[in-house]
């Protein structure tokens, strides 16, 4: 298990680099873009290794934190989460959605997009309900 974890995690660097070197400056500096894009990368990495939730999990707890991946998807959260647990649950969740609708068919953007759409309508409803 731990090799295909660590398999992954190298192909999703790998992948991550080549298609981010094949982006415009434009989209190179959307940092949204890229965050998605990584997302994107490292989940369809761990489907192709049939990788469920728990290895998503145990490969962000080894993910080394000289990685493009890791300072586009941990390292900007420690800053506002001081527990990297918390962070990796939430991909850990997300990651779960997106097993969910790939077995029902839908495509990676589409998943892609509901996740993040999914993520935009939780953050609006927490910030127009502040608990005191």
């Amino acid at each position: 298990m731990k090799t295909l974890i660590k398999n992954s995690l190298l192909a999703s660097q790998e992948d991550f680099i080549h298609t981010f070197n094949a982006l415009s400056s434009k989209e190179q500096s959307n940092s949204v873009y890229i965050h998605i894009l990584a997302v994107r990368v490292l989940f369809s990495n761990f489907l192709y290794y049939k990788l469920q939730v728990r290895a998503l999990i145990a490969g962000f707890e080894e993910m080394d934190k000289n990685t493009s991946l890791y300072q586009i998807l941990i390292e900007p959260y420690l800053k506002i989460v001081d527990d990297k647990s918390v962070i990796i649950k939430k991909y850990g969740a997300m990651y779960l959605i997106y097993l969910g609708e790939k077995s029902k068919g839908f495509k990676d953007e589409e998943i892609i997009d509901k996740i993040f759409y999914s993520c935009k309508k939780l953050d609006f409803y927490a910030s127009q309900h502040k608990v005191e």
